[in-house]
């Protein structure tokens, strides 16, 4: 294996400091395309959300102690952050050890609220992002198709199949919570075109059904908003430069975009959320969208990230029995992933291994070419690898993997002889 991953989550780096290290689409291509270029990795792929910030490199990697500071100094020079705050601050996975994280990233078994399905969603962006520009072509790709294939599995075998379990789900939660208002309200949604502003509105939808108005801004009318402006009446769509005629309305205010600036300073808020009332403002953008100072302001109330992570926790205790679920699943996934990154660079010794068996086929029936290799293995290796030879002997050849994996198609047989090995049927 050849891959490293430098990692900034919630756990270790603050709002403040993934604020400063979070890219947009275009710095992401940038990047990778820099890493690239300096040598340091054939492939890079970037994922920058709200809780994380991480660097997947794959391909030619110098020793991974001398790489690992000059990830840094890149990383420097170009968020112009002290490579001594970048390397307190960071957890870093080589070869084996990073397929497993990606893998349990992708299971949302590494995020603030457990087991959460938006980040999946995240990773195939960022992978789609990386396949348009070539950072992420070859190795990086293969080892995407195991991690998707691994989170769909457990999904799927932990029954969380269409459950919305994510962040913007959690934020519409805390802050109905927070507001306690039985009567009908109004939501100010910010950002409403992107992906967590489509879920938050969603999770409002399914929470508050008719008794909310929703408000949703945008700065390009996406074709899944539009769609929803049509089926819901009580989702008007707004253009994101009339937000602030808004606020007075609004109970909520939640915020996702991708701006790098503020969306709702204090000064703004003060000159338009004239009447007095109570309102709860959701920041779920890195970097933040609403004004710190806004947690000043009388009868408001302000919800950040990391103010989320208690109620993560408490949510989280009903999935802990999936989570252990999923650790097992990620261990066997990482593992078949290397055994088959192993048994690829080992073709031209199996086509061999293959050639070598063929030619002694004339001379020894299949049962004498089994019997005899068995003896001479006996006779060659050591009492563990004769057990190690023996047991995959018997998993290569039992009756589930020729006839539900096999490579080719069937030989046709006599009649009499066209029989299943005990125990197919079920298979066939």
């Amino acid at each position: 294996m050849d891959f490293l991953a430098i990692s900034y989550t919630f756990r270790l780096a603050g709002d403040e400091l993934r604020s400063q290290l979070s890219f947009t689409p275009e710095q992401k291509a940038g990047f990778e395309q820099q890493m690239i270029a300096a040598g340091l990795c054939r492939e890079c792929l970037i994922l920058s959300t709200c809780n994380r910030v991480e660097f997947y490199l794959a391909g030619e990697l110098s020793d991974h102690h001398q790489l690992i500071p000059l990830v840094y100094q890149a990383l420097s020079d170009n968020k112009g952050l002290a490579t001594s705050l970048l390397a307190a601050h960071a957890n870093f996975y080589t070869d084996a050890l990073a397929v497993r994280h990606l893998m349990r990233v992708a299971c949302g078994l590494d995020s603030m609220l457990l087991c959460e399905d938006q980040i999946l969603g995240q990773i195939r962006e960022s992978d789609r992002l990386s396949h348009q520009t070539g950072t992420a072509a070859n190795l990086l790709a293969d080892l995407l198709q195991a991690v998707y294939r691994c989170a769909s599995r457990f999904r799927h075998s932990c029954d969380l199949q269409g459950r919305s379990l994510s962040i913007p789900s959690l934020g519409v939660q805390r802050a109905l919570l927070l507001l306690d208002q039985q009567e009908p309200l109004v939501a100010l949604v910010l950002g409403a075109s992107g992906r967590t502003g489509l879920l938050v509105i969603r999770e409002l939808l399914a929470r508050c059904g008719h008794r909310i108005h929703i408000l949703a801004t945008y700065r390009t009318l996406s074709q899944p908003l539009k769609e929803l402006g049509q089926q819901y009446p009580n989702l008007t769509l707004v253009e994101y430069s009339l937000r602030l005629q808004y606020l007075d309305e609004a109970d909520l205010l939640l915020s996702a975009t991708l701006s790098p600036h503020l969306t709702v300073t204090a000064q703004q808020f003060g000159q338009h959320a004239k009447t007095m009332k109570r309102r709860i403002l959701v920041d779920l953008a890195m970097p933040m969208d609403l004004d710190p100072a806004l947690a000043q302001m009388p009868e408001t109330i302000m919800v950040q990230l990391d103010q989320l992570q208690t109620l993560a926790i408490q949510n989280s205790q009903h999935l802990k029995a999936a989570a252990c679920q999923g650790e097992d699943l990620v261990e066997m996934e990482a593992d078949a992933y290397a055994s088959r990154l192993i048994f690829r660079t080992q073709l031209p010794r199996v086509r061999e291994v293959i050639q070598k068996a063929s030619s002694l086929v004339p001379y020894y029936s299949p049962q004498e070419l089994l019997t005899q290799m068995a003896y001479n293995v006996r006779d060659l290796a050591s009492a563990e690898e004769l057990g190690i030879f023996l047991d995959c002997l018997e998993k290569g050849l039992s009756s589930k993997a020729l006839v539900t994996d096999r490579r080719f198609p069937p030989r046709m047989l006599p009649v009499e002889q066209h029989q299943l090995p005990d125990g197919a049927e079920e298979h066939a």
